[in-house]
């Protein structure tokens, strides 16, 4: 089944390097940056994040929170 609509969230990964800076953006991210050694990717698509994002929040710790 396919939800209609943009997936809007907030991705924290409790770990952050220029690299994953550099990753997230490849990926599809709308913006990614350090905060706090955090990496914070802002995520406004159609589709789902990609796994490889949604498990590195997992990995640390992080969360997913989901907009409107």
């Amino acid at each position: 089944m396919r939800i209609h609509g943009q997936c809007n969230c907030v991705m924290i990964i409790r770990t952050c390097s220029e690299e994953l800076i550099k990753e997230a953006i490849r990926l599809g991210a709308d913006e990614a940056r350090c905060e706090d050694n955090k990496l914070i990717v802002t995520w406004s698509r159609e589709e789902e994040p990609p796994c490889s994002l949604k498990c590195l929040v997992m990995q640390t710790m992080g969360e997913i929170i989901r907009g409107g």
